[in-house]
């Protein structure tokens, strides 16, 4: 029984430490950014969310990727373990935070992975020092950013009665049915929600 136990051990021991999240920490002006590693992969996936939006909103995804992949959140200036912000403090400012973080990895190329703002950011990062990437992938990212007239005149009618009416969740599932639109983002949705309520 001792050697079973032993043998099923060893081949679920690299499943599990590839799901275990390690903590690092690198300084920008002073202050601690915090991020996390997650898997060892031969290629690193950056998830980047805006500030309003947890990092936990990727844990489902990351739990499945990081048997494949090195993952890599950050708690963006401000959350998490991450040091607080002075406002204003604008994209740019995000975007130098990010790449500090890119910087403080092995040098190669990140497959940036952006959701909303996030996304904005990457964008902005990668046009600015475009060596730090090696692909983009954009999550329900408005080109011109959430102030840029890229929503439609429905959306912003809906949004605007059910703000009045005071409907947190129908406000919360309309604006996060814009940025995970996909069927199989339902997971990722229901998470959202509840993280949010």
């Amino acid at each position: 029984l001792t050697d079973v136990t032993s043998r099923r051990w060893r081949c679920y021991a690299p499943w599990i430490e590839n799901k275990r999240q390690r903590p690092r920490f690198v300084l920008r002006n002073g202050a601690r950014i915090a991020f996390y590693e997650h898997g060892g992969g031969p290629r690193t996936l950056l998830f980047v969310t805006p500030l309003g939006y947890d990092p936990a909103a990727f844990q489902p995804i990351v739990e499945r990727l990081c048997q494949e992949f090195r993952v890599v959140t950050i708690d963006p200036r401000g959350t998490g373990a991450s040091d607080a912000l002075e406002p204003p403090y604008p994209l740019a400012e995000h975007a130098s935070d990010v790449c500090a973080v890119i910087e403080a990895l092995d040098g190669m190329p990140v497959v940036g992975v952006g959701m909303s703002r996030g996304g904005n950011l990457l964008l902005k990062l990668a046009h600015a020092k475009p060596r730090l990437f090696e692909k983009l992938v954009t999550i329900g990212s408005a080109p011109g950013g959430p102030r840029g007239g890229h929503f439609s005149d429905d959306y912003v009618r809906a949004r605007k009665d059910l703000l009045e009416r005071g409907d947190a969740e129908g406000f919360l599932s309309l604006h996060i049915s814009l940025v995970l639109s996909e069927p199989e983002t339902r997971e990722l949705r229901e998470l959202y929600l509840r993280r949010k309520l």
